[in-house]
């Protein structure tokens, strides 16, 4: 990722610095969709996809749900709990 972000001549500190999530949403959608057309996606993704894939890689890493609790923002670990279960993932919260 800091390549990629280095490439694309951003700060590493902030790559998204000034950009809106509507923004940010939008040119997700547009890079998903070329690179459907172009076979190299079998599923249409969104970005709320990658929050669930990167609650479920910091679980896996951490074990400590109350962790990726505190680092996704929610208000409580049941919103978590639901998260990990939607990637088929059971979170321990003992």
């Amino acid at each position: 990722m800091r390549q990629a972000i280095t490439k694309a001549k951003l700060p590493l500190g902030a790559p998204f610095e000034g950009q809106t999530a509507k923004r940010l949403k939008d040119n997700f959608r547009t890079l998903v969709r070329g690179l459907e057309r172009a076979g190299r996606l079998k599923a249409k993704y969104s970005v709320h996809d990658l929050r669930h894939a990167y609650a479920v890689k910091l679980y896996k890493e951490t074990k400590n749900i109350y962790f990726v609790k505190q680092a996704l923002g929610h208000a409580s670990v049941g919103v978590t709990e639901t998260y990990l279960r939607s990637r088929g993932v059971k979170g321990k919260t003992a």
